[in-house]
C-alpha cells in the first residue's frame, strides 16, 4: 500500500487549480489553508478505509460531506463564487478518492 497524504494533498490542490480560472494566484494560499484544514479528516478517513473500517460506499458519503465542508469554506473565505468552488471541491475530492483505490 502506498498513500501519502502530502503527496494526495499536492495532487488535489493541482486539482484545483486545473479547475478554476483566473485568479489562481491570489488564492492559492487560501485554498491551501482550506485544505491542510481537512487533511487530518481526510487521513483519518484513509486509514479508517484501508483497515477495512468502513466500506467504499462509507467513504464515499463522508467524503460528500468533506466536499461540502471544503465548498462552505471556499464560499467563507470569498475565494470563488458557488458553482467554482463546488467543482473544484468536487476535483479534489475525487482526486483523493482515485489515491485511495490506487494505493
Amino acid at each position: 500500500m502506498s498513500f501519502d497524504i502530502d503527496l494526495v494533498m499536492c495532487e488535489m490542490l493541482k486539482e484545483i487549480k486545473d479547475t478554476v480560472n483566473g485568479n489562481w494566484f491570489d488564492v492559492k494560499s487560501t485554498v491551501r489553508q482550506i485544505l491542510e484544514n481537512e487533511k487530518d479528516a481526510l487521513e483519518h478517513l484513509a486509514e479508517e478505509r484501508f483497515l477495512n473500517n468502513i466500506s467504499e460506499d462509507e467513504l464515499k458519503s463522508r467524503l460528500e460531506d468533506e466536499q461540502y465542508e471544503v465548498v462552505v469554506e471556499m464560499l467563507e473565505d470569498k475565494v470563488f463564487e458557488k458553482e467554482v468552488a463546488q467543482r473544484a471541491a468536487k476535483a479534489a475530492i475525487d482526486k483523493f478518492f482515485s489515491a485511495i483505490q490506487a494505493a
